[in-house]
């Protein structure tokens, strides 16, 4: 028998449930709207030392500065946009190698267990001590591109054939009993079964990305290439 809702039990036409989610979404930027008033409050009543902190109305001056070209400095949007940029392809790709990686790793069981190790020391590696020998081997702009990948695919790698490796087993043997061969596994059950796994990648990926390619783009023009 297929469940009911409780408002089609009554009659009533009441989704509960829908206005909860409704109300679940304004927690969000409710919440945000709170920091940002505590923000300005707590400084401003010195509760706490403004020096510390400053306020966003403070801060909205000179926000709106550094958005202004000047002689010296192309702007922030344009800042922002190398740095997003140099994130979206980095990413897409450690995500492309990422899965294909993952994929070879979990058919060759023999293959992943030579590359795990050095798999989880380079993405223990610190990647901005990286930047000088990308510099020198790519030049000033594709070292940003080959940070950016650096950067978020061996945790890809990581992570996404661990998740291959939680697909409940029994599936995969009942797949194999009816004649499915690896491949058809692996795209059947295996893949289909990850794709929570890959959702929490793309979170994790996107966060170290976009922070490292900002350290990378800053520290580029220390090097003398002004990206």
């Amino acid at each position: 028998m297929r469940h009911r809702s409780r408002a089609q039990d009554t009659g009533t036409g009441y989704d509960a449930r829908g206005v909860i989610g409704l109300r679940c979404t304004w927690h969000a930027p409710g919440l945000l709207v709170a920091f940002l008033m505590l923000w300005e409050v707590l400084p401003r009543t010195h509760v706490i030392n403004p020096m510390l902190t400053s306020y966003p109305s403070a801060l909205w001056p000179a926000f709106l500065g550094l958005l202004r070209p000047t002689p010296y400095s192309p702007g922030l949007l344009t800042h922002i946009w190398a740095t997003v940029f140099a994130t979206v392809i980095g990413f897409s790709a450690a995500m492309a190698l990422g899965i294909l990686t993952a994929i070879a790793l979990w058919r060759w069981t023999m293959l992943s267990k030579i590359l795990d190790p050095y798999l989880v020391v380079a993405n223990a590696m610190p990647k901005t001590a990286l930047v000088p020998i990308f510099y020198l081997w790519l030049g000033g702009p594709l070292s940003v591109y080959g940070m950016s990948l650096a950067i978020s695919l061996f945790i890809t790698i990581l992570m996404i054939y661990n998740g291959f490796q939680n697909v409940d087993p029994n599936k995969v043997k009942l797949a194999v009993t009816f004649g499915a061969t690896r491949t058809q596994a692996m795209r059947k059950v295996i893949l289909p079964g990850s794709v929570p796994t890959m959702i929490a990648t793309l979170k994790v990926a996107v966060g170290c990305l976009s922070l490292e390619s900002w350290s990378v783009s800053s520290s580029l023009p220390i090097l003398g290439w002004d990206f």
